[in-house]
């Protein structure tokens, strides 16, 4: 059973029993036979071509590596326009519901209601994961009631984080982990300190992961 990293920047191959699902950067440049996830992220609205990049994203969806669209989002922390951010977002919801319309990845800095509620104006049905997630108990909440997924990295290393505080209780089918842009900690150590903190073996909490990563292969491509 190998280790699932669900979101890396970095190209680095931590070893051959882990799968890497790396996020591509602004320049969209795909990777030689490695899982990929590719959108516009809100940190690059202004820095690209927005109809040349959606059109990219199309014809990346086709490749037999392709996941998901992603990371995409609103973040509330960047000088970019909040309106700005919600039309490009909902514009790639909308791209994704054809191309992407089973799982989705989630960038959100202080926008869950923006975020819900774009995707109720869209009516994409399908799931989010919520990247490097550190919200509030009752966020928490409110996605998981919508079966949403939670990716975790970081912040299960810092107990003052609502990360660490919240899961434990957080249903292991809802949970992935990531290393992000993290290069000094790798994906095993990640999931050591997670089945510490749920206190379950190491072992059975990569079968539930790689169980619910299989979810995206089976519906990637329908």
């Amino acid at each position: 059973m190998k280790w699932i990293d669900i979101h890396r920047h970095s190209e680095i191959i931590q070893n051959e029993d882990v799968i890497t699902v790396l996020n591509l950067d602004k320049d969209f440049q795909k990777p030689n036979d490695r899982y990929f996830t590719v959108g516009i992220h809100p940190w690059w609205i202004e820095e690209v071509n927005r109809d040349e990049a959606l059109k990219t994203m199309i014809q990346l969806a086709q490749d037999k590596n392709f996941i998901c669209f992603g990371e995409m989002g609103i973040d509330r922390a960047i000088e970019v326009s909040l309106d700005t951010q919600i039309k490009v977002f909902e514009v790639q919801l909308e791209l994704a519901s054809e191309y992407s319309p089973h799982f989705v990845i989630i960038h959100c800095v202080r926008a869950f209601n923006e975020i819900l509620g774009a995707v109720k104006r869209t009516n994409y049905k399908g799931t989010l994961i919520f990247h490097d997630y550190n919200a509030s108990e009752e966020i928490t909440k409110e996605l998981l009631a919508h079966d949403y997924c939670l990716s975790f990295g970081r912040h299960l290393f810092n107990d003052s984080t609502k990360a660490y505080k919240q899961f434990k209780n957080i249903p292991v089918e809802n949970i992935f982990l990531e290393c992000d842009d993290w290069k000094d900690m790798t994906i095993q150590e990640i999931y050591q300190k997670a089945s510490e903190i749920k206190g379950m073996e190491v072992e059975n909490l990569k079968m539930a992961i790689h169980k619910t990563f299989e979810k995206i292969l089976l519906t990637r491509k329908n």
